[in-house]
């Protein structure tokens, strides 16, 4: 499965550890470290991608506000949005999945291979429909 992932993260540690993991389990990965840059490469029609794995707390524009501009792009509204994230609260979880996340990780207890599980089950249900 050739899937292109959008890897939105701030923290240097934790975007090299996912964006190996991703690369071993065979996707491609490109990582920003803001969401002025997200929002750059998303802008630029020649960039692809199936996925986009998005922190909230990060750098120039937040991530809430990153998926808001996603959801608001009629060419990039169908990309899955994996938001990850420590924070937890109710009310943000409840924000993000009704702006239109497809789901809410809590990075903490989240292990890279349940990641890559869960995006295998995504795409294999998004191939079903």
């Amino acid at each position: 499965m050739d899937l292109h992932i959008l890897l939105v993260e701030d923290e240097e540690q934790i975007s090299m550890l996912y964006k190996t993991v991703l690369q071993k389990a065979g996707y491609n990965v490109e990582a920003v470290g803001d969401g002025a840059l997200a929002i750059e490469k998303l802008s630029n029609p020649d960039n692809k991608f199936d996925l986009i794995l998005l922190d909230l707390m990060i750098p120039k524009t937040d991530g809430m506000s990153v998926l808001k501009m996603i959801k608001k792009d009629d060419r990039l509204s169908r990309i899955p949005v994996f938001v990850m994230s420590n924070l937890g609260q109710d009310e943000i979880v409840k924000e993000a999945l009704q702006i239109g996340a497809s789901r809410y990780l809590i990075k903490a207890k989240l292990m890279p291979m349940d990641l890559i599980e869960l995006i295998k089950q995504t795409f294999t249900n998004s191939m079903e429909s």
